[in-house]
């Protein structure tokens, strides 16, 4: 008998080695099929080293790098295992953008192997990319180079740096002869593309801005196909206030490669900023007429993220259903997007039938406690995330779900807590940053406020709703210095305009009306009479009425819609002008307008709730109010004046619903705290849950009315001792 024979007869009679079934799995790219294996012995509660390194490799070779963080981290915990470990683990949180956490692996490594390449590659790319200290980054890609001076993308990354600090002499010195020095490479397009509207942006910075724009234009022609160079054209058009230049290269890229998802949705993005939301549905809906099966599913999941973006979850989730139904093996990620949708979208039993589909525990276990959020349980949704967080530490949205659990339940220091763990897994998976930094505001901790709110606003990418909180910020802390970095990034016209819009407010409050009008009226980059600038043209009508000259008011809000008679935005600064000036009637007919154009638009919505309350017109005001609610959960006004209402009207049980479900969406809301504080105690609830809402609201800025109700409430209970701020 042949030894071959015999050692196969012998393997197979021995028994079974599942860690060896793993590694021969992941090295045949059967990841699913590993992922099984490993998770299985990890649920048994081994915790060998190599386990866990495998398991976090093939987590983040299959394309879930957010999972392999924590087994990671805890395999690079063995010293044999530390130095392999942690370079996977750099690699993975470079992956999803963690770059303290990349950074940390990288330091690690180095302090195992000082002249480590790749560890040296990612320190020196975390500490760049991510801000954290460009000029310390420069000593590492020095180093680099001086181990590998022919080493292309260094070059490149130490010039991108060079840039980010404007030190542009420098940049461009570096960059000179790299295109040439790529060619003989033999880099792909891709890169090639990338230095060459490198070089475009160094002309730009130098405020070359002729040469620049013919090299914009250059790299455009010769790598057309290149996302980077497609994103950074547009973002100079843009930027030099040429957006109709921006839109029509998309435009007649898409007409050249109708097939092209990415074109498709780049135009879309650049709508929506342009607060051109139909023009920008139906540049995706086009997408639909492709005849390509694969390109219309692709299609549909664009469309979902549109109407997610806009905050229609409904719309989303069924999109993305029609996109899945296409899907002929469904990856567990899918399945737990769809399952996710449903639950954002309040569809709570398609949701659970949905995620019976994951097999992963963990994974079924979010969907879970995200509808126990929705059905207001929050003490179960923390149950199952206690169960699903040990397994999973580093997933930013089970972290972000426990922290909106415990908020409910007046567990401040947890979701804290767990907002900022969130925020290390993932800081733009969720608005943790934007959670976390309202509740610091609202404790008084403002310059914690601002280094979470600021952190949120770049993770986003110049999330633009961000920038009246950011100037609120500012404003309180009077340090308006902090600003100029932020505003000196923006690249949409609509981000201008919030910004604009903020300055001229706060000049305004400070200095009086004129202030602000003079500061819109010089300004050169915002045309007042696009729909982007809405934000800049409210600020201007407000300032303009406070200055006692309503007909110039008038001039500009008309003039904006002779050109945009369709713009939900200046329909509404009409109804206010009318308003403003006593014109009731014709108030109530420009916010009707608005909301025919857009059935969802807030602000009017929220209006038309408040006249229709005003004139007594009560039903019709709590209609209009919820709706206002619907379109926009972060504006917490519109209910609680519903709330109010219905409490003024005696309906006390309706009010205390209202306002318990404003503070499960803004727990630090001292005003309505105070509110259904007093409300309890008139219907003869004065209680452990009324003193608690009372602690909440001092703790949360209400002041002396917080601290009187509180101590009120405590000598009602017999808890006497007085409250302290």
């Amino acid at each position: 008998m042949s030894a071959f024979l015999i050692a196969g007869i012998l393997a197979g009679c021995a028994p079974s080695d599942p860690l060896q079934e793993a590694r021969e799995s992941l090295e045949a790219g059967r990841f699913s099929e590993s992922i099984e294996i490993l998770e299985e012995l990890i649920s048994e509660g081994k915790e060998e080293p190599e386990l866990l390194y495998l398991y976090g490799h093939a987590l983040r070779v299959s394309g879930s790098p957010e999972r392999s963080v924590w087994s990671l981290r805890r395999a690079a915990e063995h010293a044999d295992w530390e130095l392999q470990a942690s370079l996977e683990l750099a690699i993975a949180a470079m992956q999803i953008r963690a770059y303290e956490t990349a950074l940390a692996a990288a330091d690690r490594i180095l302090e195992l192997e000082a002249d480590h390449p790749g560890a040296l590659a990612i320190r020196a790319e975390s500490l760049s990319a991510g801000q954290i200290d460009p000029e310390a980054a420069l000593v590492d890609f020095d180093r680099l180079l001086e181990i590998e001076p022919e080493d292309f993308r260094i070059h490149v990354l130490k010039a991108e740096t060079l840039l980010r600090l404007e030190r542009i002499d420098e940049a461009a010195e570096i960059f000179s002869g790299l295109e040439e020095q790529g060619k003989k490479a033999n880099l792909g397009d891709a890169a090639l593309g990338k230095l060459c509207v490198t070089h475009a942006t160094f002309a730009s910075e130098k405020g070359d801005l002729e040469d620049a724009e013919i090299l914009f234009g250059d790299c455009l022609e010769r790598f057309s196909d290149s996302g980077a160079v497609l994103s950074e054209t547009i973002r100079f058009f843009e930027n030099t206030g040429q957006v109709e230049r921006a839109f029509s290269i998309l435009e007649d890229i898409l007409e050249r490669s109708p097939g092209s998802i990415h074109f498709r949705i780049a135009l879309a993005d650049r709508l929506r900023q342009h607060q051109e939301i139909e023009a920008a549905e139906e540049v995706l809906r086009a997408g639909l007429d492709v005849q390509n099966e694969q390109r219309v599913t692709d299609a549909y999941a664009a469309l979902a993220d549109h109407f997610l973006m806009i905050g229609d979850e409904a719309q989303a989730a069924d999109l993305y259903a029609k996109a899945f139904e296409s899907f002929p093996d469904p990856t567990p990620f899918q399945i737990l997007t769809l399952a996710d949708l449903f639950a954002r979208a309040g569809r709570n039993e398609r949701a659970l039938e949905i995620a019976q589909r994951i097999e992963d525990r963990a994974q079924r276990g979010l969907i879970e406690a995200r509808v126990f959020l929705n059905e207001n349980q929050p003490v179960r949704a923390l149950g199952i995330l206690d169960e699903v967080l040990p397994s999973w530490p580093d997933n930013p949205g089970a972290r972000y779900y426990a922290a909106r659990a415990a908020e409910q339940i007046g567990d401040f220091e947890r979701a804290i807590e767990e907002y900022r763990q969130s925020i290390r897994s993932g800081p733009a998976f969720t608005d943790a940053g934007l959670r976390l930094a309202r509740i610091h505001e609202a404790q008084g901790e403002l310059e914690r406020a601002w280094a979470v709110a600021a952190q949120y606003y770049k993770s986003r990418n110049q999330d633009v709703a961000m920038l009246p909180f950011l100037f609120r910020l500012a404003q309180r802390m009077d340090r308006p210095a902090r600003l100029r970095p932020l505003i000196d990034e923006l690249s949409s016209a609509n981000g201008w305009a919030i910004a604009l819009a903020e300055r001229s407010n706060s000049f305004a409050e400070q200095f009086g009306p004129e202030k602000g009008i003079e500061l819109i009226a010089k300004n050169k980059r915002v045309q007042l009479n696009e729909p982007s600038s809405a934000a800049a043209l409210k600020s201007f009508v407000r300032h303009l009425v406070a200055a006692n000259r309503s007909g110039e008011a008038e001039k500009a809000i008309e003039a904006a819609l002779s050109d945009h008679p369709d713009s939900a935005d200046f329909q509404e600064i009409r109804g206010w002008l009318h308003e403003a000036t006593e014109s009731q009637d014709a108030a109530v007919e420009a916010y009707q307008r608005a909301i025919e154009i857009d059935p969802q638009h807030a602000p009017s919505l929220a209006a038309l709730g408040r006249l229709a309350a005003e004139a007594g017109q009560l039903e019709s005001a709590l209609a209009f109010l919820d709706r206002a609610n619907s379109a926009d959960p972060d504006d917490p006004d519109p209910l609680r004046l519903a709330g109010s209402i219905e409490a003024e009207a005696d309906h006390r049980e309706e009010a205390i619903k209202r306002w318990n479900s404003l503070l499960r969406e803004h727990p630090q809301d001292a005003t309505t705290l105070i509110l259904l504080a007093k409300l309890r105690v008139e219907s003869g609830q004065a209680t452990e849950d009324s003193i608690d809402l009372a602690r909440r609201a001092l703790r949360f800025g209400g002041g002396e009315e917080a601290r009187v109700l509180l101590d009120e409430l405590r000598s009602a209970g017999g808890k006497g001792q007085p409250a302290e701020e």
